[in-house]
């Protein structure tokens, strides 16, 4: 055997030490990348899901779906939420088969951000101007902005 040709403790510690405070450096600006493609990835599922909305909305001649999910589904739901107008509210009619092209969108959209869902509330009204899909969820994302006001 040849002597002096492995490394010594101090070397490896040495290495150990700057490999440490290297991940150190570089970890919280992965962790924060992976939440802002999280973020996007969210935001792009919201906008498809309220596109889908209103396209149901167009085939079904105003008629909104009953959940979210149906959203998803190639079998028109029997019913479904129609605005009455302003301060009127919403009723249950009927949606025919004829007027349902579904499925609006593949599958149902799954948030990775924790603690952040998607919403539908048939009872917001065209007179607040609002999407009946958001996000429930009362934190904020990195630029600052409430989930919920999306």
């Amino acid at each position: 055997m040849r002597k002096g040709r492995a490394f010594t403790l101090v070397e490896v510690m040495i290495v150990v030490l700057i490999t440490g405070a290297l991940m150190a450096v570089v970890m919280p600006s992965l962790t924060k990348a992976r939440q802002r493609a999280s973020e996007t990835k969210l935001r792009g599922d919201l906008e498809a899901l309220r596109r889908a909305y209103e396209a149901c909305k167009v085939d079904t001649l105003g008629i909104g779906p009953p959940s979210i999910e149906a959203l998803a589904s190639a079998n028109p739901p029997s019913w479904g939420w129609m605005d009455l107008g302003t301060g009127r509210g919403w009723v249950q009619r009927p949606i025919e088969a004829g007027h349902w092209n579904g499925p609006y969108i593949r599958q149902m959209p799954v948030s990775r951000v924790p603690g952040v869902s998607f919403v539908y509330n048939s009872n917001i009204g065209r007179e607040t101007n609002q999407s009946p899909i958001w996000l429930s969820s009362g934190s904020v994302s990195i630029d600052g902005t409430p989930y919920n006001t999306w």
